[in-house]
């Protein structure tokens, strides 16, 4: 979903495979290139081998459970709700526990940043980089198909797996619910290695607000 941008972004084996996009291109080729036609036999009869193909990666159709996109939708549609009316704190987490990035939004100032520990570096950002804007594109790009490849199911009661292939890696996002409906917490693997894990806090919190004052000392 970016994924630890990503991490991502976005994004367990839930999807079911059927005929890949690849077969799809590779019966369109042959049903336009029989040994009928003049162009093969006068590839034949010149003793040309023809070009050996390069096997392409296996693409399969997305997983979408409706109940839950629409439940995971509303969940983040109430979530950037909260965030927009007293804020939102993201504190991102390495495999170790160890928090390597923080992002927040300030409604009061309307201000979103984003502060690297490791560089010790931040930069302004807008809403569409927070965890509610950026998953629901996700999700729209998932429920559209095309190039986003994935599944969107419901896992466990308040619990919503979403996995994403990109650059043929598969990402797996596991997003946990508040007692609010709202996004808690996201845990993030890539190809079954994890990657880490993102909290979510729907106010300004202490790491928020040095992020945004570190932000407001570089101006």
């Amino acid at each position: 979903m970016e994924e630890m941008n990503l991490l991502q972004t976005n994004k367990a084996n839930f999807r079911s495979f059927g005929l890949s996009l690849a077969l799809v291109a590779v019966v369109g080729l042959t049903a336009g290139c029989g040994n009928d036609s003049p162009d093969a036999n006068a590839s034949n009869d010149s003793g040309v081998a023809a070009p050996t193909l390069e096997p392409q990666p296996s693409l399969s159709p997305n997983e979408i459970e409706p109940a839950a996109e629409s439940e995971f939708r509303a969940a983040l549609v109430k979530s950037q709700e909260s965030a927009a009316e007293s804020g939102l704190t993201e504190l991102w987490f390495d495999t170790d526990g160890v928090m390597v990035q923080v992002a927040v939004q300030d409604p009061k100032s309307d201000v979103c940043a984003s502060y690297d520990v490791d560089a010790d570096s931040v930069f302004e950002m807008d809403e569409t980089s927070m965890m509610p804007a950026r998953t629901i594109s996700e999700l729209d790009g998932l429920v559209a198909g095309g190039n986003d490849q994935g599944s969107v199911i419901l896992s466990a009661p308040g619990e919503y797996t979403i996995t994403n292939t990109i650059d043929l890696a598969k990402y797996v996002t596991v997003y946990t619910l508040d007692s609010e409906g709202r996004v808690a917490k996201s845990v993030i693997s890539s190809d079954d290695e994890p990657l880490g894990e993102i909290t979510y806090t729907y106010s300004v919190t202490k790491e928020g607000k040095a992020a945004l004052v570190a932000l407001k000392a570089t101006s």
